[in-house]
């Protein structure tokens, strides 16, 4: 812990930083229930704080931008960033699928109902860019044929881009990725005063591709949430402990300025 507490210090001494997070798994608990997912209150504390401390925060997720909105419910002034980087609340055109992607998404959304069917306590979602098989609710051993039948079925065709993570997978009609969304994210912030430094923390393996996004050395930090193999340097237990680590980073911003 003291390697992270160090490189919060570091951060905090920067000039303009970027907290950018996932909300699944690090702001909010898991929950078998998607639309039950809410931040902890000491995470909604800390994204305020961190936000009137003068710190750039977003949230990066798989979400599309709507739920994640109406299930985070962020402060003013925090950056929504959905649907594992094809959306965001700067204004920016979001991404259109084309004649050929639309017809692909089309039959994504048919194969992955089919899986459904066969597959008792998995449920389909859609998304713009992207089709989502949910495994959570089902007995392991039917989530696990429901995975394989979906990476291996559709998961394979000609222009779908696949992501596993935890109890789902994303089939994409166009490429799908956090770490393209939050490197377009830093890239429009830095437009009149250059991003310094980033903090990322997410818990799932979607996550890995904007750790990979992100440069330890040049003073970008890197937080896995939770177990499992990561490129991150820091690790932490759960969301409480996110928002200890927000908070905390929040009063040094705070007392910088002051």
């Amino acid at each position: 812990m003291s390697g992270l507490t160090e490189a919060l210090d570091g951060l905090a001494a920067r000039g303009r930083v970027l907290v950018a997070l996932d909300f699944d798994g690090v702001l909010s608990p898991i929950v078998e229930d998607p639309a039950a997912a809410a931040p902890l209150p000491e995470a909604a504390d800390a994204l305020a704080a961190l936000v009137a401390a003068g710190v750039d925060v977003a949230l990066v997720s798989g979400r599309d931008i709507d739920d994640l909105r109406a299930r985070a419910q962020p402060p003013a002034g925090v950056v929504l960033v959905g649907g594992h980087g094809t959306q965001s609340s700067l204004g920016t055109a979001p991404l259109e699928l084309s004649v050929a992607e639309a017809a692909l998404h089309a039959r994504l959304r048919e194969a992955v109902e089919a899986i459904v069917a066969a597959h008792p306590g998995t449920h389909a979602e859609r998304k713009p860019m992207s089709v989502v098989l949910h495994t959570r609710r089902a007995a392991r051993d039917v989530a696990a044929a429901a995975t394989a039948a979906a990476l291996e079925g559709p998961g394979t065709w000609t222009g779908v881009h696949p992501l596993a993570g935890k109890e789902v997978v994303e089939l994409g009609a166009v490429a799908l990725g956090k770490g393209s969304g939050l490197r377009r994210l830093r890239e429009q912030l830095s437009a009149d005063v250059p991003v310094e430094a980033v903090l990322y923390a997410g818990d799932d393996v979607t996550d890995e591709d904007a750790f990979a996004a992100l440069d330890p050395a040049a003073g970008d930090v890197r937080i896995k949430v939770g177990e499992g193999a990561t490129l991150a340097e820091h690790r932490v237990d759960g969301p409480p402990e996110v928002a200890a680590l927000l908070s905390a980073l929040a009063r040094s911003r705070a007392a910088g300025r002051g």
